[in-house]
């Protein structure tokens, strides 16, 4: 249940936008203020495949008591 909430969050689409690093004083970043990501959905089907993948890892080695 947790992974499918997860991946439906990530595949949602709805990106903020960053924050204006000029104001957080984080100057190396400031190109990148307010920028908003935009990926195909190829892309986001390819990110959500492996959160789902290395979420069920960690939830396998959870239930087996593995480190």
């Amino acid at each position: 249940m947790f992974v499918k909430r997860f991946i439906r969050k990530i595949t949602d689409k709805r990106f903020d936008s960053a924050p204006n690093y000029a104001e957080l004083g984080m100057t190396e970043y400031i190109e990148h203020s307010e920028e908003v990501i935009e990926l195909s959905e190829e892309r986001m089907i390819e990110i959500g495949g492996y959160f789902r993948d290395l979420i069920e890892e960690i939830e396998n080695k959870l239930a087996y008591g593995e480190k």
